[in-house]
């Protein structure tokens, strides 16, 4: 974020020290400090918003279809969040999920509402999801490259895909859902403590993802748990 205080400062020396200290020179002085303060408070309610997720995934251990609302408004921050970061696939995967949420609330709320978490699919069928996932990452990250466009790293490419996969799994009940829940948090703690390109360096939104993939082992539990119970 741009420091404020500094460019207010040269903007009060270039107005005091010019004779044409008008009307226009005021309002430019004012809507210069209002920027910094929205540019502020965004960072602020993005970065309070992403605690929401801890909410969300409680929620969603519960089989809660009101996990999906905080997971959709939470999604419309962190793009605000992400895009003032540079981190532009993260942005763009809070859109897909914001998307995927609407769905999610839907099936869980009124399509299917009494469904219960189970391992629904077979392992022949999680290879197909990584190897697409794999896949659709290669083929993203040529595309990118073909038109000199370098903002995407090939980590978090894959990591949208795979978490992207996570959130449709957990549309269906599907418990294995938490596995890609565990290995995508993992990996996005490490790309928000280790960034490339220059990037700053996100130790809140890093410890977040670390907490969320020791909390999906736990809401994995509770899902078998409840599958078990529910064949008894």
């Amino acid at each position: 974020m741009r420091n404020c205080a500094f460019e207010d400062k040269k903007t009060k020396d270039r107005i005091n020290n010019s004779v044409d200290f008008n009307i226009f020179a005021k309002i430019k002085l004012k809507i210069s400090g209002f920027e910094c303060i929205f540019a502020t408070s965004v960072d602020c309610i993005g970065n309070f918003f992403c605690c929401l997720r801890s909410s969300i995934y409680f929620l969603a251990s519960k089989r809660n279809a009101n996990a999906w609302l905080f997971g959709i408004l939470a999604s419309i921050l962190s793009v605000v969040l992400f895009f003032r970061q540079d981190y532009v696939g993260s942005a763009v995967l809070n859109i897909i999920y914001g998307l995927l949420g609407i769905l999610g609330y839907l099936q869980w709320k009124f399509i299917q509402p009494h469904k219960r978490a189970a391992y629904n699919l077979k392992s022949i069928f999680h290879i197909y999801i990584v190897g697409i996932c794999i896949l659709l990452t290669l083929v993203l990250k040529f595309l990118f490259d073909s038109i000199h466009y370098n903002q995407f790293i090939i980590w978090d490419i894959l990591l949208a895909t795979g978490s992207i996969a996570a959130t449709y799994l957990e549309i269906k009940k599907d418990t294995s859902c938490w596995w890609y829940w565990i290995i995508c948090n993992i990996g996005y703690f490490i790309l928000y403590l280790f960034p490339s390109n220059g990037q700053d360096v996100m130790y809140y939104y890093a410890a977040l993802m670390l907490f969320l993939a020791i909390f999906s082992w736990f809401a994995k539990i509770a899902w078998e748990k409840s599958s078990d119970l529910s064949e008894e």
